[in-house]
C-alpha cells in the first residue's frame, strides 16, 4: 500500500496532495505517518509519540484545545500555515 504513495512523491508530488489522497482512501494513519518518514510504520508512530504530550499542557480550555486541535493536525501533515489560517477564517474561528 505504502508503496503507490512512495512513488508519488518521488515523482515530485507536494506532500499535501499526497496526503490528501492518503486520507480520501482511509489510508491508516501509521502508513502515512510511514510514507511521509520514509521508513517502516513501527519507526514513525515511535517518532510521532513524543509531540502528543507536548500538546497536552496548553493553557487554552478544553473545548478551544479540540478546535485547535483540528488546525494543528493540518500543519502536522504538511498543510502551509497560510492555507490554515484560510480554513480557520472560512470556519469562522478567532484568530
Amino acid at each position: 500500500v505504502a508503496s503507490r504513495y512512495r512513488k508519488m512523491l518521488k515523482m515530485g508530488m507536494p506532500e499535501g496532495a499526497v496526503i490528501q489522497k492518503m486520507v480520501g482512501e482511509g489510508v491508516n494513519k501509521r502508513i502515512q505517518d510511514a510514507v511521509l518518514s520514509g521508513g517502516p510504520p513501527e519507526a514513525a508512530a515511535q517518532t510521532a509519540t513524543p509531540a502528543s504530550p507536548a500538546t497536552k499542557s496548553s493553557s487554552l480550555s478544553e473545548e478551544d484545545e479540540t478546535v485547535a486541535g483540528r488546525y494543528r493536525k493540518m500543519l502536522k501533515m504538511g498543510m502551509p500555515e497560510g492555507a490554515v489560517m484560510q480554513k480557520m477564517t472560512a470556519d469562522g474561528v478567532a484568530q
